[in-house]
């Protein structure tokens, strides 16, 4: 670890919500990422060792980080969210920060080394709910949430990183006593104490961290492959929205086609609303739930995503599917830009149709392929799936971006199943989980690989990723 490390460790204590044994916690990162960088093939990777305290009520944060570089990176920049200053920088750089907005980039000049402690505070912004983003909805926006989740997504900065890359992230968070809290990853120890409760994180070698603070608890548990542990409102009934058997056999039939994920548990966290929708999150899948559903009609709640692009069977089914499919697709393998998060959205509606032939059988399943191929065609031309959430940006159109961004991989996919034989399709899928686990790609590595090395084959693909229109249509 160093001197530096232990000093580092030490001068921790000083707060009474910063544990003491965080000196431990960072022996391990380093010895783990020494591990890793001497094993042959592995990928060096930035690391982290993060303790703070946050108070949902107040949106307010104050955390100490201690970052170790990629030593092969260029560059020593750091991304932190508008609102978050500041305090004390200790290192052999000094920074310079770059405002863009909801962002800040810190970039150090003068580094001689590969350490940058760093420890900051302020009032976050409004954090909007992710799994609203792009819902469907059943309600107007005006309608509140009947359950309030207060999230720290990685994407939004709140604490300091170099880049959205896979790598070792431990972090120790307080939070006033009343409040819950789950994350991405593993939750190792949690610590009840006087006023606040201690929860210890790690992200497992994920791409990045993500919290979740609310008024929830634990509602139940099942056992697919891995533990399932499940949190809500302590009255919520999870298995009429959701019935369990559904969330086995989706689980069952991902671990099947895909293979294993590297976590020793699941957490699912309903949330009670007023529209389906969801996010997930190495280790943990959000999914909100519409509470008036018991109150629709039959014809009602088959006409409330009948719009959408992604409607295949149900409005529950549909974001249960694809939710847990991101398991695989953006939980060990993920996008490199913005502009590439097709690969993990691409893949999980793909997962959901062949689920849902799985389960339903044949027809069901073109019926859904068909609808999708005449939604994704009213939209073709506006862009291409390789535009990312850069189109999202300059569209605006939801059922837009969902078609083309969503939609059109996900019949890039099935056509080549057509092609080569769905067995054969999966074959390299998985490979490409098992050789690229942990790993970001970009939209020219991905088709590489799902190519197979036909060039031909490649150019097809570059085809439906790469332009706009839909192919085979006139």
């Amino acid at each position: 670890m160093g001197m530096k490390g232990i000093r580092w460790a030490v001068r921790l204590r000083s707060r009474p919500w910063l544990p003491c044994w965080l000196g431990i916690l960072a022996s391990a990162l380093w010895l783990a990422a020494a591990d890793d960088a001497g094993s042959p093939g592995a990928v060096r990777k930035n690391s982290l060792v993060w303790v703070g305290h946050f108070d949902p009520e107040l949106n307010y944060l104050s955390a100490r980080a201690l970052l170790q570089f990629d030593p092969s990176s260029p560059e020593r920049r750091i991304w932190l969210a508008d609102g978050l200053r500041l305090e004390s920088v200790r290192g052999a750089a000094s920074p310079v920060v770059i405002d863009h907005g909801a962002a800040r980039q810190c970039l150090f000049r003068g580094a001689s080394d590969n350490e940058l402690e760093v420890s900051y505070s302020g009032r976050l912004p409004d954090i909007p709910d992710p799994a609203s983003a792009f819902a469907d909805r059943a309600a107007p926006l005006t309608e509140v949430q009947l359950d309030r989740f207060i999230y720290l997504s990685c994407v939004k900065d709140f604490y300091p990183h170099a880049g959205m890359d896979f790598g070792s992230v431990l972090l120790n968070i307080t939070v006033p006593n009343g409040w819950n809290c789950l994350g991405s990853g593993i939750l190792r120890r949690v610590e009840p104490r006087q006023e606040l409760t201690n929860y210890e994180f790690d992200n497992a070698g994920g791409r990045g961290m993500s919290l979740v603070f609310g008024h929830f608890g634990s509602i139940g548990s099942l056992q697919a492959f891995i533990p399932v542990r499940m949190h809500g409102w302590p009255s919520f009934n999870s298995n009429w929205y959701f019935p369990h058997e559904d969330i086995l056999r989706l689980l069952d039939f991902y671990h099947e086609r895909f293979g294993p994920l590297d976590l020793p548990e699941l957490n699912i966290l309903f949330q009670r609303g007023r529209r389906f929708g969801g996010v997930s999150y190495s280790g943990l899948v959000i999914l909100e739930v519409d509470s008036s559903w018991s109150s629709f009609s039959i014809q009602t709640r088959k006409n409330i995503r009948s719009h959408s692009p992604l409607s295949f069977f149900d409005a529950k089914t549909d974001v249960l599917s694809h939710e847990l499919a991101h398991q695989w697709w953006g939980g060990l393998v993920s996008w490199k830009t913005p502009q590439e998060n097709w690969i993990s959205e691409g893949l999980a509606t793909y997962s959901s149709l062949i689920s849902l032939r799985a389960w339903r059988g044949e027809k069901p399943f073109r019926r859904a392929l068909a609808r999708l191929r005449s939604q994704v065609k009213s939209y073709a031309e506006q862009g291409a799936p390789a535009g990312g959430s850069g189109f999202a940006l300059l569209n605006r159109d939801r059922k837009a971006y969902q078609a083309v961004v969503y939609g059109k991989p996900a019949l890039m996919l099935a056509a080549l199943a057509d092609r080569i034989g769905e067995q054969e399709l999966c074959a390299r899928l998985r490979a490409i989980l098992s050789q690229h686990r942990r790993r970001n790609l970009n939209t020219s590595d991905f088709l590489q690989w799902l190519s197979g090395g036909d060039d031909s084959l490649l150019l097809w693909l570059k085809t439906w990723i790469c332009e706009r229109g839909l192919p085979g249509e006139k």
